[in-house]
């Protein structure tokens, strides 16, 4: 005889447990609550697994790492890297200034350099110091620079007397009595300019606007060109 607990039972049928257990869980593992007599059942997540601590991550296949090809890379006297001028008008490298000029791309930098370091560093650049091939191009440079002086690719240091740009084209030859253009080449020396002889064999534009010869040693700011 079963005695009455409460909910209805005294005593207790351990088989009729065991099955009432495995049919909770049944029906969980299914979502059905029906077949219990429950109101609900709790789901059983079966991706809730603890992760595998041996897999590897997913590849995320669209990532990459392309180098900007706009840009050419020098690198200055003192070992640093600089970004070169940009095709699509980028940032100019650190400590100069860019402008244009008939679709070219001009530097004047600012770092004080000696004619010989700043011409090497215009070629690091992929660029030459500046050849100032008529009066529009040196109103340009006149715009474009910030100092009184800047270097530019003019020297005698070749033959004394004999003035050539950095592709070694001579535009102007000092003869005794004064010098000449060479095959009407443009010139826009200062008076009496050049007239340093062997003391000053490289060209500069000053804050007059004009050309001047000067020791190649002095350390002002320069103006690059594109090759």
């Amino acid at each position: 005889m079963s005695a009455v607990l409460g909910c209805g039972r005294l005593g207790y049928d351990p088989q009729a447990l065991d099955e009432l257990d495995a049919s909770i869980v049944d029906a969980a593992r299914r979502g059905d609550s029906s077949s219990s007599g429950l109101d609900a059942a709790l789901p059983i997540d079966a991706a809730s697994d603890p992760p595998d601590p041996d897999a590897m991550p997913p590849i995320d296949a669209s990532a990459s790492v392309e180098r900007d090809a706009g840009v050419d890379a020098g690198v200055d006297a003192g070992g640093r890297r600089d970004a070169g001028p940009r095709p699509d008008g980028g940032p100019a490298p650190p400590g100069c200034l860019a402008g244009g000029y008939l679709g070219r791309r001009y530097l004047y930098c600012e770092d004080l350099r000696t004619r010989n370091d700043a011409a090497m560093r215009c070629a690091d650049l992929g660029m030459r110091l500046v050849r100032v091939d008529d009066s529009a191009e040196q109103d340009f440079v006149d715009v474009l620079r910030v100092a009184d002086r800047v270097w530019i690719g003019a020297t005698d240091e070749v033959r004394e007397g004999d003035w050539t740009w950095n592709d070694g084209t001579l535009f102007f030859r000092d003869a005794t009595g004064g010098g000449q253009p060479i095959g009407g080449a443009y010139v826009h020396w200062g008076a009496a300019e050049p007239n340093g002889a062997r003391r000053e064999n490289c060209a500069m534009i000053v804050s007059s606007s004009v050309w001047i010869d000067e020791d190649c040693t002095m350390a002002v700011p320069y103006v690059c060109e594109p090759l």
